[in-house]
């Protein structure tokens, strides 16, 4: 057995200058060679990378057997030549079960699999394993950190979504109140939130009561019910710093586009922004900014320097967007999760719409 992690990593995380992360063909043929070289008979994959990195793998790296995957978060199950790759999707929304029917005859060995996924709504937590989760939770689990959790900000009249699906591919209402409370919190022009930074999706309804005491099993923060301490750190569990830039519009319009590259594949660089109003063409041979204005209706003077609170994994050119590193970093404050803490208390009534046409994509 052995593992493969994305090349991207450096730019999707921040791994530190001592990590390198090589060529996963390469790794891969590596790895297998050395495991044949000590008698292994099967050989098992554990990646982190796309499906279609999957199949490559396949394709290129004679000797695999079995590839058990993950980054993409939907499930997969299929055949890449002999190669069976099986993906049990995100957030332990599945259990994958995998059996292996396991024969040597004449030196040949077949590997026979059979699946199953077990969807894990609804199923009471095996007593083992939620002690095991206890116990490591437990010193963050304090009677401060439970009264914390539960001091209410504000109450919502309208639903948020933070769907992942939603986040990574579409203008998002919580992702328009996080780039809000940056924006507003560290005194800038515009702010920007990647839809990655929020990882909450589903799972919210137990966390959730409406007025009327039911629980929602929506994947959205239902109207009338109150947003928490708890449920704006679930959603943004990364204690990553906000930060004040100052940047030439010219690259931040180029940092923009870079966010925007992958659509409509989902993505977690698609960005949540305030203060500005933007359309991107993807009808164009090469796919730009065509409007790019503020949330006044006028258009930014590409030549102006403006300021953009954002985070600092995005200040560092993450996701592969750096033109970020053409910025000049000004301030840096608290956690993006604290500095909405701030702004919600402030607010106490939410009211985003779904939908206010900050970022258009034209197919």
């Amino acid at each position: 057995m052995f593992g493969i992690c994305t090349p991207e990593t450096p730019q999707l995380s921040f791994p530190g200058d001592k990590v390198e992360f090589q060529d996963i063909l390469g790794t891969a043929k590596r790895c297998v060679d050395d495991l044949k070289a000590r008698g292994a008979d099967v050989i098992i994959a554990l990646t982190h990378v796309s499906i279609a990195h999957d199949k490559l793998l396949a394709k290129r790296v004679p000797g695999i057997d079995v590839i058990i995957g993950g980054h993409d978060h939907d499930p997969f199950t299929l055949y890449q030549g002999k190669t069976f790759i099986h993906k049990s999707g995100q957030n332990a929304y599945w259990l994958g079960r995998l059996d292996f029917d396991i024969r040597k005859a004449s030196g040949k060995v077949t590997v026979s699999p059979a699946w199953k996924m077990i969807a894990n709504q609804n199923v009471t937590p095996d007593a083992g394993v939620e002690a095991l989760v206890h116990k490591y939770m437990a010193p963050f689990m304090t009677a401060d950190h439970l009264e914390a959790g539960a001091r209410q900000l504000a109450v919502l009249s309208l639903p948020l979504v933070t769907k992942t699906s939603v986040m990574r591919g579409e203008e998002s209402n919580f992702g328009n109140l996080v780039a809000d409370a940056v924006r507003q919190e560290l005194g800038a022009q515009f702010g920007v939130l990647n839809g990655g930074f929020v990882r909450g999706d589903t799972g919210l309804s137990e966390m959730i009561e409406s007025e009327a005491g039911t629980t929602s099993m929506c994947l959205v923060h239902e109207a009338k019910s109150q947003l928490t301490v708890g449920i704006v750190l679930k959603e943004m569990p990364f204690p990553r710093p906000a930060v004040l830039l100052r940047i030439q519009a010219r690259d931040l319009k180029e940092a923009l586009e870079q966010h925007l590259r992958h659509y409509p594949l989902l993505s977690g660089s698609f960005p949540h922004v305030s203060g500005l109003r933007l359309t991107y063409d993807r009808t164009r041979d090469t796919p730009e900014i065509t409007t790019f204005q503020d949330e006044l209706g006028n258009n930014v003077d590409l030549d102006d320097y403006v300021t953009v609170a954002t985070t600092k994994f995005i200040a560092g050119g993450g996701d592969g967007c750096v033109s970020w590193k053409k910025a000049t970093l000004l301030a840096t404050d608290d956690t993006i999760a604290q500095v909405a803490i701030r702004f919600l208390e402030k607010m106490r009534l939410i009211a985003y719409p779904e939908k206010e046409g900050r970022v258009t994509i034209v197919d």
